[in-house]
């Protein structure tokens, strides 16, 4: 129930299909039954040879029990016909209609799967893109908690554990208990004492089974958290396998992977061993059941202390015999389902995640950049040490500022705040004097165009990862390419425009990507640009032909420039020098040279070059 209660957000738009499925359920169980009560016309054939030839038409009130006036009525139906047409004609008859009714239940049950089918497929679907959403829309601050590995983790072995479990549940608990429920009823029709027992004893084997089931899931959420390690793993090494290569630590990363995958096959191990005792388990404590029910009916026959007749009991244990397989199939499912539902439980932990930054109730757009941007008093920290500290600047629309200090000064935290992949702690950041916070995040974006340090391409063509758009303007993504400087790059590619650059860009120079960024904010035209070391991958040759564009990009625009190349710097209107968090010193390059502080410093110890 718990399952289903989970899953029915998902099954929206599926209540039709499924109760369909229901209905077809329904029948194939009916079908199955009907096929093996004709087994008592065939026994009869067998063990009534001579004496059902004289059997009469039963009078009801002659009867105290239906199941037996029942049983003499189709007797004396088979007696009719097997007289007017012979034994031969009659057992053939009794064939073709079990193989008739084996025919239509196999058909309903082929239509059950059939209309489930779109509802197993969709709603893993559904789920999976409601992860992969989840995720792109994440802040960075809540994306920055989870693993990378785990995420990996979440939207392909955790989906698949919920197909594999969850569906699998769903479709067997459509089904089965239909089954279970008909048959019951039709073994209390035959009798009512030893189906009454069947009831006290099965519950005993159901809860044998639950207490292993428990253990099962528990196992198998720890299972899914260390293969979330090993995923991390895997993408570290892949990552950074130069750096491991050159270190020489390639068998300390390898004991690392074998120590967290040793883990993992002590824990899918004891999650074999639990799942794989659901079969053998079920069908034993079935048979049990079973074995009794025929000792004790056998008995009540021999001892004349049962209404039964031998066909009838032997049609009982027939059917009864059918729902040691639904039950068997159950229990596996309920093993299944405990993986599923912690893959459900891992995927959802993310689902129902509140997004730190949002779109606050009154949102207005930023339809244009019009006056200035001001950092009024800014704090800031990751975590619980600030990284910025009364951060107060402006830049007027039109002005190139330049953001200079050491490596962790602050300087990229201060594009970011302002791009709102985070929310400043104390102070605001105002765009024509408006917080930030009250603008629409995807108008605040689609005014900034941002050249990072470390460039960001997808395994995709040049042209897609310049517009970000599977649908560009071919004008002004040809204009953005000469400007970028890519157009001899692109001459000598296999497929021009549409050559695909590999994962992360691999397939091309750390110049190029880099290029590639430039012309994506080129392509972008966005009336605040914001430029993080954007020469940082290009030699001095590629530098010198680059930064015309540069130049270009900057035209009539904006600009936030975090650079350390001198000839970039004092071009800048404004240059704002940061040391641990804080603003130091403001002001032009001539300015800040005769303050002798720590602008000079920086230069003096070629920091800035």
């Amino acid at each position: 129930m718990n399952a289903f209660y989970k899953i029915n957000k998902y099954l929206k738009g599926y209540y039709f299909r499924l109760i369909l499925n229901l209905i077809l359920n329904a029948f194939t169980a009916l079908f199955s039954i009907f096929s093996f009560l004709m087994l008592m016309p065939f026994l009869q054939l067998i063990f009534k040879t001579d004496a059902i030839q004289d059997f009469r038409y039963p009078i009801y009130e002659n009867y105290t029990s239906i199941q037996q006036y029942c049983s003499d009525l189709l007797t004396f139906m088979f007696a009719e016909m097997m007289q007017l047409n012979g034994k031969m004609i009659a057992l053939g008859f009794i064939c073709l209609v079990t193989l008739g009714i084996f025919f239509l239940k196999n058909l309903s049950r082929y239509m059950a799967l059939f209309v489930l089918a779109p509802v197993k497929t969709g709603l893993a679907s559904k789920i999976r893109e409601r992860l992969f959403e989840k995720i792109t829309r994440m802040d960075s601050r809540n994306l920055n908690t989870h693993q990378k590995g785990d995420l990996v983790t979440n939207l392909t072995h955790d989906i698949q554990e919920i197909e594999y479990g969850i569906l699998f549940f769903l479709e067997v608990v459509l089904r089965e208990p239909i089954t279970i429920m008909i048959t019951f009823l039709v073994m209390l029709f035959i009798s009512v004492k030893l189906t009454l027992f069947v009831l006290i004893i099965l519950p005993l084997s159901g809860y044998l089974i639950g207490k292993v089931g428990k253990q099962l899931k528990k196992t198998s959420l720890k299972a899914q958290q260390v293969q979330g390690n090993i995923a991390t793993s895997i993408d570290e090494m892949i990552n950074n396998n130069q750096v491991i290569k050159s270190n020489n630590i390639e068998t300390e990363i390898i004991a690392k992977f074998k120590k967290i995958n040793g883990w993992y096959y002590k824990l899918n191990t004891q999650m074999l061993m639990r799942r794989d005792l659901s079969s053998p388990l079920s069908e034993f404590l079935g048979m049990t059941v079973v074995l009794i029910v025929l000792f004790l009916g056998g008995s009540m026959i021999l001892k004349q202390q049962s209404h039964i007749q031998a066909e009838l009991f032997i049609t009982y244990i027939v059917i009864f015999s059918q729902i040691i397989q639904p039950a068997k199939v159950f229990s596996n499912a309920f093993y299944f389902i405990q993986k599923g539902m912690a893959s459900l439980e891992r995927i959802e932990m993310i689902l129902n995640q509140d997004n730190i930054l949002e779109d606050t109730e009154i949102s207005d757009e930023l339809n244009e950049f019009k006056k200035q941007i001001s950092f009024d008093k800014v704090n800031f920290a990751y975590q619980q040490k600030y990284v910025l500290e009364q951060i107060s600047f402006d830049i007027k629309k039109g002005e190139k500022v330049a953001l200079v200090g050491v490596s962790g000064s602050g300087k990229t935290t201060i594009t970011k705040l302002l791009m709102r992949f985070y929310d400043v702690n104390l102070g605001q950041i105002l765009i024509d004097n408006q917080n930030i916070k009250t603008i629409d995040l995807t108008s605040l974006r689609n005014k900034i165009a941002w050249v990072p340090q470390q460039n960001f391409l997808f395994n995709d063509s040049i042209a897609y990862n310049i517009t970000l758009s599977e649908n560009y303007n071919k004008n002004k993504l040809q204009e953005a390419i000469r400007l970028a400087n890519l157009e001899k790059f692109i001459i000598y590619q296999p497929q021009g425009i549409e050559t695909k650059i590999g994962d992360g860009g691999m397939k091309i120079s750390g110049g190029e990507q880099q290029r590639i960024a430039i012309a994506r904010a080129i392509y972008k035209d966005a009336p605040i640009v914001i430029l993080d070391e954007a020469t940082a991958h290009l030699d001095s040759q590629n530098e010198s032909i680059i930064q015309n564009s540069i130049q270009e990009l900057m035209k009539d625009k904006t600009v936030i420039v975090i650079a350390h190349r001198l000839a970039t710097v004092q071009s800048c209107d404004k240059i704002i020098v940061l040391e641990n968090g804080k603003i130091t010193e403001q002001g032009t390059h001539q300015e800040l040279l005769k303050n002798q502080d720590v602008y000079y410093n920086l230069v003096q110890m070629q920091q800035i070059l």
